[in-house]
């Protein structure tokens, strides 16, 4: 028999007071609400907020952290200047078709930082043991360094890269001494287009006390680097007075 209309209300009344019997915990949510357990232990939703906020703080480090090493040098002849983390990159090596590497810290067994790909007769290394400690002579380096770079320069064949340890202050300082020395440029010049190229250069202020040296020098005609081979044998001031005099 059909239900008569006038019996609704009472039919109504009976099922919602059934269904405020039910517990709560035994009630079944409506489908966007539910949370589905996920195999870590929380739920979807809050894996899925957690995961966002994880690629947020990676996007922001990533922006503001300098983790790319800087070209300082443009055309056929490419420099640059980097970290550990870019030297021991041999996709990102081989991407920029670097074949020399100029690493500006002392042997791996003295603290410093190891040549990755020594074996690799594709790649020519240059170690230049320089402590990151205020008595260090950056010009006893140069000459080696500049030899090193011109010798780079003339079979045009790769380009160099010029890293320490966090590719902030020892090897900005031997780059600095480079393009002072081969591009006749001033200081404050050559230190512009470094943080231009790599934002997170930071010489120690006595390393550039002794690059300071060299601007006159190079705008007198001096043979720099001859000077500093002779100074190269005395400490770093020696050296520095030695340049500062001619």
């Amino acid at each position: 028999m059909g239900l008569i209309l006038a019996d609704l209300p009472a039919i109504k009344t009976v099922w919602m007071l059934s269904a405020a019997a039910v517990p709560l915990s035994v009630r079944r949510r409506p489908a966007a609400a539910r949370l589905v357990p996920t195999p870590t232990g929380c739920s979807r939703n809050a894996r899925n907020i957690l995961f966002s906020r994880a690629r947020a703080r990676k996007k922001r480090a990533h922006m503001t952290t300098p983790n790319f090493s800087g070209r300082l040098l443009h055309g056929p002849f490419a420099v640059y200047v980097g970290d550990k983390e870019f030297a021991r990159d041999r996709t990102r090596i081989n991407r920029l078709n670097v074949r020399y590497i100029v690493n500006c810290t002392p042997t791996l067994s003295s603290g410093g930082v190891a040549n990755f790909f020594e074996k690799d007769r594709a790649l020519e290394y240059l170690r230049l043991p320089m402590r990151d400690a205020n008595t260090e002579s950056v010009l006893a380096h140069l000459p080696a360094a500049i030899d090193f770079f011109e010798r780079a320069r003339i079979r045009a064949d790769g380009a160099v890269l010029i890293h320490c340890n966090e590719g902030k202050s020892r090897s900005c300082a031997v780059a600095l001494g480079y393009v002072i020395i081969s591009h006749g440029r001033a200081l404050d010049e050559a230190l512009e287009m470094l943080r231009g190229a790599r934002p997170q250069a930071e010489p120690k202020e006595a390393f550039l006390a002794q690059l300071a040296t060299l601007t006159p020098a190079v705008r007198d005609g001096v043979d720099v680097s001859r000077a500093c081979k002779r100074a190269a044998e005395s400490g770093s001031d020696e050296a520095s007075r030695q340049i500062g005099r001619r």
